[in-house]
């Protein structure tokens, strides 16, 4: 199992740490980060309901930018029944992509408007892999992005979303990150492909 989970988190982390926590670092955080690093790209999560003609979906929502993934591939697909393409940056503003389970859930159509909120998204493509998502841990959550413009206009309450930044960087960066982590930031967690699991505690 220790083996697996080895060769799981080299595959699936997307960076080579990501730094969590509930709170958007500041500029000079944000400076020290990129310092410490060659290259770091921001998501943003929450839980967000969805709905559709009457029903309604809870799910996990990611926005994204254009310069996501930051490692691994990113793939989607244009309809639930053509194979998964390799994408680069996440959706246009006003568009949202989900995964197959959402699509069956609400019974959705490529080109649909579903509501988030009081704003209307169409949905453009079918959501197939992330590559960062290991950093979801045991979650089974139906799964959703939009780009990060479309947050800041949904208004979430800044408590309910996490920020996540992956980060590409040498092992003695990593190293430094770490030190800096714990100094700086002692409430954010930090992952990185030397480390362990974040299922490491399941078995």
């Amino acid at each position: 199992i220790q083996h697996y989970l080895h060769n799981n988190l080299q595959n699936l982390l997307g960076a080579d740490a990501v730094l969590t926590q509930k709170d958007k670092l500041t500029i000079k955080q944000q400076t020290s980060l990129i310092n410490l690093s060659e290259r770091v790209v921001n998501t943003l999560q929450i839980n967000a309901t969805l709905t559709f003609n009457g029903k309604w979906q809870n799910s996990k929502l990611k926005a994204v930018g254009d310069d996501y993934p930051l490692q691994g591939q990113l793939l989607t697909s244009t309809s639930l029944q053509k194979s998964a393409n390799a994408t680069k940056g996440g959706p246009k503003a006003g568009n949202i992509w989900l995964d197959s389970r959402l699509f069956a859930s609400l019974t959705l159509s490529i080109g649909d408007a579903i509501n988030l909120g009081e704003h209307a998204f169409i949905v453009s493509r079918v959501l197939i892999h992330e590559p960062d998502r290991l950093m979801e841990g045991h979650s089974v959550a139906m799964r959703a992005i939009v780009n990060k413009i479309d947050m800041s206009k949904l208004a979430f309450p800044a408590d309910l979303i996490q920020y996540r930044y992956l980060i590409s960087a040498s092992k003695s960066q990593v190293l430094q990150l770490i030190d800096w982590q714990k100094e700086q930031l002692p409430a954010a967690k930090i992952h990185h492909k030397s480390g362990s699991h974040p299922l490491a505690l399941f078995w």
